[in-house]
């Protein structure tokens, strides 16, 4: 008997485990003291050990420098001020490589001074060389300290890498040495992540992340009226009203249809915003049609008509392609959003109630106007010069324009500042990254977890695979519905390929209200319960091995919920292998009642609350609003089953809350195979009692996950064709009873088929999945099959739950099942009846000497519909030996008999019997009166190899 046990490592193992994949060799247990002790020179300056001044901290291999790298630089140390208080946004300066998103990211967070000066810890030690930073990782902050020993180009006197455009400021140029460090290496720093997930996005959101600690949403920006097709797995995510304003400084949040209205004073507690932006076919970017091309996102047309170029629009010839003055591919902070009301009068005035032009609206007679600040970091160079632009017309034309003094003080203290319509805004920008920061009323809890060996669950649907056998692609395996066949079970029967449509149904998704911003899919895309979604593949039988949390509140509260996955470039310690890289990792929140203990062993019909489809960013985040009277499940889970790795779980609520990390569930795994007269194929073949049964129990009511996978297809290289034949199923029944009252292995499932507790049916030759609830004290059997007879394979029987199973492997035994039925010309009755030998015959001849068991059954009603006569429709059987193989009975037939069962006025009639090997027998199943008219089915059952052919 085996019984089910934790199948997660000890407590102890997983937290030393986690702990060690978080860990970061360069930064923890490194500070200023440490570093003057090691690497302090003749002169007292400091150089830091762990990111030396030579070439190999600047390619990942010296000795093969990446295409296009620096060929030679000199280490110098520089001296300057770290930083000088301006009130100006800070003007950086591009190096050598391609680091533009990471100054970015850099001037986004420099908008907001207090952001930038919290990253600085301390220039104490600046004298010595040192200086010390931190940076958000692995779900805390970290001091990196470095040494102002940094890379110039030779032969040049300057930074080969980024800097600040004021002279003598150091500040950009050390931090970007110490998010370098905990690598340690410069160019596998851009080389690696550019070409990882740069397209969507991820670098930004990260780099925002890791400067600020907060939590970055993505969206997509498109035009008003455009209708957007999202993926399947993409909801719209909308930033309007409150995109780039914390509502009472707090956060950030979604949802409001209109941007928010002018404020003399600008709101210095914003969170930093970043927009990224690719050009879009339209009158903006029509005098440079080759600027699509360099575009890998989708394009999105806007019906309005923005302002018409200046002359100087398009790319220039001296400087990189441009939309209007904007650089390609790099990133703006946006500083303000606003949205201004000019009155019906002086919208009279200046002619614009008879004509809405670029940038606003009109209705009732009063003109509203919304506006965007952005910053340019990159130099006059990227500043834009269309509509609301610097001495563009529109601000003579909206002359009455309210606080258009201070509109244009804005941006004429500082020339890195411009106005931009909104209109304008999506059509040049693809995209916007909100940094979402939390006050300190907001409670906070963060865990450190991991997905690791069997707790490596994967999503709730496995892709679909070339092996999979699906009969509708709109429905999955699921164990609770039956699959019953009209026919009886025989030995002729033919297999079919049959699916079994899920009475779970498909999990469906909530989208979010039109607006003019849609979600991206990394990081912020959000699936709820209204909107029907269809899931590719089917129910993962590992799913609920994912580390799953319950989280509850005191009173309604909003909930920001963070999946962060360890950075691969610091386990990497330079270039990033493939194996190493980021992976897919994704979120579920279900929605719980509040009495309901334990994990989830499936997603079940109106519980899935919000999904983050999966993204291979370094974190996501979901936010929903959470009620007292409920509990609330988190479950993140990795890309595929099996990939293991370090997460970090943050949470943030505005009111107080508890999360508890769910006990993992007990696991018994049995191995087997299908080889031989174990092969029986599905029920509907005679054989089917064939296959390996097994005896499962449970003490207590248990939910249970019981799943089957065939092994040699999970290990395989190459996979072979789909063949139906080679699908595989489970069958839960209750065990057969004998006549004496034992329960054991079952022949065959007859119908109504009221044994069959659950079946699968055979939708995928790699795996097949049930989940059901157990009964306690009752006995099951469990039936691992393929849908065709005589494929072997080895396979793997996997059952989970929260409470202990027991199971007992039943002893492997051949049964065939032949089906018949006794006619006007084949009745001839018991052997009282002369017309005895007329019945129908089988040929039996066992291998070797063994006890075999040999039941007949009656099938469906009698022929004139009434009920069974008590002696007449009797039924039995007789065995003789034969004289040869060809199942010839010589002389007298009562001379030839073997043994007979007892004729039964039931409807089954069973004999166990010593049988020898190597002799032939004929089975001959007969009613006790002649001519009775009746369907039947005759199963040997025995633990030896045997033949048995019909004969006629």
């Amino acid at each position: 008997m085996y019984v089910s046990d934790r199948a997660m490592p000890t407590e102890a193992e997983t937290i030393a485990a986690i702990e060690d994949q978080l860990h970061i060799p360069n930064l923890d247990g490194r500070h200023e003291d440490s570093l003057i002790g090691v690497g302090s020179s003749d002169d007292g300056l400091a150089t830091d050990p762990d990111f030396p001044p030579e070439s190999s901290s600047v390619h990942p291999d010296p000795h093969q420098p990446p295409a296009g790298a620096i060929s030679a630089v000199v280490w110098r140390r520089v001296s300057g001020t770290l930083y000088y208080p301006t009130r100006k946004a800070s003007r950086l300066l591009k190096g050598e490589l391609h680091d533009h998103w990471f100054l970015g990211a850099v001037a986004a967070v420099a908008t907001k001074p207090d952001l930038l000066l919290d990253l600085i810890v301390s220039d104490e030690l600046a004298a010595q060389g040192l200086y010390t930073f931190q940076l958000y990782k692995h779900g805390c902050w970290r001091e990196v300290v470095v040494d102002n020993f940094l890379p110039c180009l030779a032969g040049q006197d300057r930074l080969a890498f980024a800097c600040s455009a004021n002279v003598g400021e150091l500040w950009p140029s050390l931090l970007e040495k110490a998010y370098a460090k905990p690598i340690p290496v410069w160019e596998g720093l851009y080389c690696c992540l550019l070409h990882e997930h740069a397209s969507s996005g991820g670098l930004w959101r990260d780099l925002l992340s890791w400067l600020s600690s907060g939590s970055v949403v993505v969206a997509q920006a498109r035009s008003k009226g455009h209708t957007l097709h999202s993926a399947p797995t993409t909801a719209p995510l909308h930033v309007t009203e409150e995109t780039f304003h914390e509502p009472d400084g707090d956060a950030i949040s979604f949802g409001v249809d209109s941007l928010p209205r002018y404020s003399s004073s600008p709101d210095r507690s914003r969170s930093p915003s970043s927009v990224h932006h690719q050009p879009h076919p339209s009158p903006l970017s029509r005098p440079a049609p080759h600027l699509n091309s360099s575009s890998s996102r989708p394009t999105m047309h806007d019906s309005s008509s923005p302002s018409p170029p200046p002359a100087n629009a398009g790319p220039t010839a001296a400087g990189p392609a441009n939309i209007c003055g904007v650089l390609l591919d790099l990133a703006y902070p946006v500083v303000e959003a606003l949205l201004l009301t000019l009155p019906a009068a002086a919208a009279a005035a200046d002619g614009s109630s008879a004509e809405v032009d670029n940038g606003g609206s009109s209705s009732g007679g009063v003109r509203e106007v919304r506006l965007l600040r952005l910053q340019c970091p990159w130099g006059a160079g990227g500043l834009w010069h269309g509509a609301w632009s610097q001495g563009s017309p529109e601000w003579e034309r909206h002359a009455g324009l309210p606080h258009g003094a201070a509109l244009h003080k804005a941006v004429a203290n500082d020339d890195s500042m411009f106005w931009m319509s909104y209109d304008d805004f999506v059509q040049v920008f693809s995209r916007v990254h909100v940094c979402r920061l939390f006050p300190p009323s907001w409670h906070q809890l963060t865990l450190h977890c991991g997905w690791q060996g069997p707790s490596a669950g994967g999503p709730y649907y496995t892709p679909a695979t070339p092996t999979q056998q699906r009969s509708d692609a709109a429905f999955h395996a699921h164990p609770d519905v039956h699959t019953h066949l009209d026919q009886d079970p025989g030995a002729n029967a033919q297999p079919q390929t049959r699916g079994v449509r899920q009475s779970l149904g498909e999990i469906s998704m909530q989208g979010q209200d039109e607006g003019e911003f849609a979600g991206g899919g990394g990081g912020g895309g959000i699936q709820g319960q209204q909107q029907q979604q269809q899931q590719p593949g089917m129910i993962s039988s590992t799913w609920c091995c994912n580390p799953q949390f319950r989280l509850t509140v005191r009173k309604a509260a909003e909930v920001t919920v963070c999946v962060a996955q360890r950075d691969p470039q610091v386990a990497a310690r330079g270039h990033t292998p493939k194996r190493m890289r980021a992976r897919s990792i994704g979120l579920q929140v279900l929605r719980v009642e509040l009495d309901t203990l334990g994990r989830r062993w499936e997603v079940t019909p109106g519980s899935l609350l919000l999904e983050v489809p999966l993204c291979n960013g370094r974190e996501l985040s979901a936010s929903f609003r959470a009620d007292p009277g409920v509990a609330y499940v988190l479950v993140p889970y990795p890309g595929k089953a099996g990939e293991e790795g370090a997460f970090v779980l943050r949470t943030f609520s505005s009111s107080p809350l508890e999360v508890e990390q769910l006990p993992g569930p007990l696991s018994l795994v049995l191995g087997g195979h299908w080889t031989g007269y174990l092969a029986g194929g599905c029920r509907e073949l005679g054989s089917w009692g064939s296959n390996p049964q097994y005896m499962i129990s449970s003490p207590v009511r248990a939910r249970v996950n019981i799943s089957v996978a065939r092994l040699d297809l999970k290990y395989a290289i190459i996979r072979p064709a789909f063949d139906p034949l080679g699908c595989i199923g489970l069958t839960l029944a209750h065990p057969e009873t004998a006549q004496d009252g034992t329960l054991g292995r079952r022949t065959a499932i007859r119908v109504p088929l009221s044994e069959v507790v659950a079946e699968t049916g055979f939708p995928s030759m790699d795996e097949a999945v049930m989940q059901l609830t157990l009964e306690p004290g009752t006995p099951y059997l469990l039936v691992p099959s393929t849908n065709g007879a005589g494929v072997e394979a080895p396979f793997e029987v996997r059952l989970m739950s929260a409470s202990p199973l027991e199971l007992v492997a039943l002893p492997e035994v051949k049964t065939l099942v032949f089906r018949g039925e006794w006619t006007d010309g084949c009745s001839g009755g018991c052997d009282i009846n002369p017309l005895w030998r007329k019945n129908p015959r089988y040929l039996l001849r066992l291998r070797t000497a063994a006890k075999a068991r040999i039941t007949l059954t009656r099938l469906g009603k009698p022929r004139n519909g009434g009920r069974l006569h008590p002696v007449n429709d009797m039924i039995g059987f007789y065995v003789l030996r034969a004289a040869n193989a060809a199942g010839e009975i010589k002389g007298d037939a009562r001379r030839t008999v073997v043994a007979e069962s007892t004729f039964v006025p039931g409807w089954e009639a069973a004999e166990e019997l010593d049988l020898n090997g190597g002799i032939n027998y004929v089975l001959l199943p007969c009613t006790y009166a002649a001519g009775r008219i009746a369907r039947y089915t005759l199963a040997v059952s025995c633990p030896a190899d045997f033949d048995m052919t019909v004969l006629s």
